[in-house]
């Protein structure tokens, strides 16, 4: 048996590059640039949402570690009943979790993590106007006075920005 002779391919040249269209580059949604609940927030809203982060996460860390030092322990005294405690302790861990996560949802632009920045930061504001007013009792002034007053300034902050310098403007 004999090879087979090889078949020739008849080949068409390739088209030229210029008549070829150019394609347009991939351009970016309008829908997702001009949504209603997100959009570009200020530098000033940005750090007002990493601190509010920084203190929902903060707050549920040390929930937590509260929760677990008083599980490994009787770390509540007897005039304080510890099922209480326990559920105060559990709602600092929710909430703390809750203003973490609406801090980052603010750093995005939503709307909802704005109302969270201001909603907290108002409570947490207050509380800490109470405790520079009238200091915790059993607790040295000078320990608590200067964290609530940080605490204070950091909780106005958030509220402030996020009421008037949210989103950029035009």
């Amino acid at each position: 048996m004999g090879r087979a002779a090889p078949v020739a391919v008849a080949t068409t040249p390739a088209p030229a590059a210029a008549a070829r269209p150019a394609l347009a580059p991939a351009a970016r949604p309008a829908a997702a640039a001009a949504s209603p609940s997100t959009g570009q927030v200020t530098k000033l809203a940005k750090l007002a949402a990493v601190i509010q982060v920084t203190f929902g996460s903060y707050l549920g860390l040390a929930a937590a570690v509260l929760i677990a030092a008083s599980a490994a322990g009787a770390a509540a005294s007897d005039s304080f009943d510890p099922a209480a405690l326990g559920e105060v302790r559990l709602w600092a861990v929710g909430i703390g979790i809750v203003m973490a996560i609406g801090g980052r949802m603010a750093s995005r632009g939503s709307a909802i993590g704005r109302l969270s920045g201001i909603v907290f930061g108002t409570v947490f504001g207050v509380l800490a106007g109470i405790a520079v007013v009238d200091p915790l009792p059993g607790l040295p002034a000078s320990v608590t006075v200067p964290f609530a007053v940080v605490v204070l300034v950091l909780m106005t902050y958030v509220v402030a920005v996020d009421l008037f310098a949210w989103r950029r403007s035009g």
